[in-house]
């Protein structure tokens, strides 16, 4: 089965992204103040919101498409790819970092590089890589992660059939993720929310790896083994890397951008306390800005859309239904 394309995962892929590219803007927000700009959380204000982060958070649905795609690959120069996109945005956050450093802006934005590149490494390894979630320390990182990418090699190699064993982890791990949050004392959120103790994702703790466990697991329940492929997540999925590594620098070009238009009539800014729902409509208000950047970016340039055939030689009705699907891509 190796080199086979997978549909699914392919979906799946920019679901995760999605999910994680949405949750950062959802989020994080940014406070002007005395010791310069701040981030701050609307879940400190609104703790109403935290569950909807079990949805938005879906970094463990990237380490499963990783150990799957891997497992499928007979490309031996993927990672060698995967390395030289990750080198140029070190390279490009690091003057970044700096800047935001001085404006007093957390600069613990890229501990998500070293456990998938090394996963991706070291990849044959993957499953004693899992026993690292024993030992404190980075290792603790590579291991947890590790889970869900065994998981997807797993499946990729046909050593678990997800499509009728898939709710073995979502049943186990979504009574995991309950009892450790009702019994265990571990928070609702399943982000870092600001003086709410360390992080939950760096290292990972518990409940962030029963909740990719159990996203996992929905995902091979629901499964369709050959879906038809659309353009829209060919496109998106191609750049995926691409825009999970640039979404937070689209992010604050975006927060800057609608601060320097706060003297336009009617337009709010992105910077300001996340503590009202009217913070939420905001940002949402101005997604298709973070659209239009990550598109810049990832370079929508080089995808032409389908040459689409005259009224004549389909009909009226038929025309209009494939000019209105090709604008939805």
């Amino acid at each position: 089965m190796s080199g086979q394309r997978d549909h699914g995962i392919d979906a799946l892929r920019v679901c995760a992204m999605g999910g994680v590219v949405l949750g950062h803007w959802l989020v994080t927000g940014f406070v002007l103040g005395e010791a310069g700009l701040r981030t701050a959380s609307p879940l400190t204000s609104m703790p109403s919101l935290a569950p909807i982060t079990w949805v938005l958070q879906r970094l463990g649905l990237f380490f499963f498409i990783s150990g799957f795609t891997r497992a499928r690959s007979d490309d031996k120069g993927r990672f060698g790819r995967t390395a030289k996109a990750a080198s140029l945005f070190v390279l490009a956050w690091v003057f970044a970092l700096v800047v935001a450093s001085l404006l007093g802006v957390s600069t613990g934005t890229l501990w998500f590089l070293f456990p998938y590149l090394v996963l991706r490494l070291g990849h044959p390894c993957a499953k004693w890589m899992v026993l690292g979630v024993l030992v404190p320390g980075p290792l603790s990182i590579v291991g947890a992660w590790a889970i869900p990418g065994v998981l997807g090699t797993a499946v990729a190699e046909g050593e678990f059939d997800g499509k009728r064993h898939g709710w073995m982890p979502a049943g186990g791990g979504l009574c995991a993720l309950l009892l450790l949050v009702t019994v265990g004392g571990y928070p609702v959120s399943a982000v870092d929310v600001p003086g709410q103790g360390r992080s939950k994702l760096d290292p990972p703790s518990l409940a962030a790896i029963a909740l990719a466990v159990t996203q996992t697991g929905v995902f091979l329940v629901i499964r369709n083994r050959e879906p038809r492929p659309r353009q829209w997540v060919r496109w998106i999925g191609g750049r995926a890397l691409a825009v999970y590594l640039w979404h937070q620098s689209v992010l604050l070009l975006a927060v800057g951008f609608s601060a320097a238009l706060t003297w336009v009539p009617g337009v709010r800014s992105l910077i300001g306390s996340p503590d009202a729902s009217a913070w939420v409509l905001t940002r949402i208000a101005w997604l298709p800005v973070l659209r239009a950047g990550l598109v810049a970016v990832t370079g929508q340039h080089r995808w032409r859309a389908p040459r689409l055939p005259r009224i004549s030689q389909v009909g009226l009705g038929e025309y209009c239904l494939q000019r209105f699907q090709t604008a939805r891509y």
